[in-house]
């Protein structure tokens, strides 16, 4: 009989333990996620091609940028059913966005640009509710504001779906959308963060160029359960995406037509590989992330082909900018109980 006791407990030990990971949600708790996005690149090279011939002016071009991004969203969990989040409302608070660019020309000179956004949704809350399997965004019952400001939040947090399905072991590998990277990059959608500094036709070529209608994500994402623990899964994911965007039509859409000499945008493309690593630790009785980190190397390639008219004669402008940098994000949720 103590031979197969301690048989018994020899197995369970050398079994690896496994776990059905699963997001649930608890009527009254509130959850606030906090995050921060850092991202510095360098110009790394510039080629301009005029009428078919290279120009070696742009060599000497210098270009470093610094971008933060970051804010704290307060949700309260007002309904959920079959363990699906249907109501609830989101507080937005300490929503922040800045940028410096240090650059210098290929004349030699320098120039330093700085600039730091602010929302109009701080201090905001708005009501979540699902409705055709989409959380359409709505003022609380009783509370009215500019519909603009909400027609481009997106309620739904991604962090659930980085999951396996089923129960998993320790060292269990599994594939994770790449299209999920970019949305936790982009969390909450459009926050209406402007530099009230900003001239307003700059604002507007910005806005053009950042719908997210014109985003393709394409890439790879493998993930691995790397520890249970204390109540605690940690999930490592190794991590390459590419996305690219089609702006040719956007930045024609922008050009003004009313003059004689109209510049044509034949060819406009933006495409951001981003490879790195990130770490996410899921709560497995809150069923709630707890943290996510992620760190990545970033190449951004800009192609323009441009159609410049001028008089009997067109000038043809290829340019191709190269930069290089870094990211990194944290994410953190606190859960609080009433």
């Amino acid at each position: 009989m103590k031979t197969l006791l301690f048989a018994a407990l020899a197995c369970a030990l050398a079994s690896p333990p496994a776990a059905d990971l699963q997001s649930t949600y608890t009527v009254g708790e509130s959850r606030t996620t906090l995050f921060n996005i850092e991202e510095s690149s360098s110009l790394t090279s510039v080629q301009v091609i005029l009428n078919g011939e290279e120009s070696p002016s742009d060599e000497e071009m210098q270009q470093d940028q610094d971008f933060g991004r970051g804010g704290t969203f307060t949700d309260k969990i007002l309904r959920a059913e079959d363990g699906e989040l249907s109501a609830f409302t989101r507080t937005y608070s300490d929503l922040m966005s800045d940028r410096t660019m240090d650059m210098i020309n290929p004349m030699g000179e320098q120039s330093l640009t700085e600039s730091a956004s602010e929302s109009e949704l701080d201090d905001v809350t708005v009501l979540f509710t699902l409705d055709e399997g989409e959380l359409v965004a709505s003022y609380p019952e009783g509370e009215q504001g500019d519909e603009e400001l909400i027609d481009g939040l997106l309620g739904h947090l991604p962090f659930a779906e980085f999951l396996p399905e089923g129960e998993v072991e320790v060292d269990a590998e599994w594939e994770v959308e790449p299209r999920l990277i970019w949305d936790v990059l982009n969390l909450g959608g459009d926050l209406s963060l402007v530099d009230p500094e900003a001239d307003a036709e700059d604002t507007v070529m910005m806005e053009a160029l950042d719908d997210d209608e014109l985003v393709e994500i394409s890439g790879q994402v493998n993930a691995t359960l790397d520890s249970l623990e204390d109540g605690l899964a940690t999930i490592t994911l190794e991590i390459e995406m590419i996305e690219y965007r089609d702006l040719t039509e956007a930045l024609n859409g922008l050009v003004d037509g009313s003059g004689e000499a109209v510049p044509e945008m034949e060819l406009a493309e933006s495409e951001k590989q981003y490879e790195g690593e990130g770490t996410l630790v899921w709560d497995m009785g809150g069923g709630y992330m707890v943290s996510m980190e992620l760190e990545l190397t970033l190449e951004d390639v800009q192609i323009m082909h441009i159609n410049l008219p001028f008089g009997p004669d067109d000038m043809s402008v290829e340019q191709t900018i190269i930069s290089e940098g870094e990211i990194t994000a944290s994410f953190e949720v606190e859960v609080t109980r009433d």
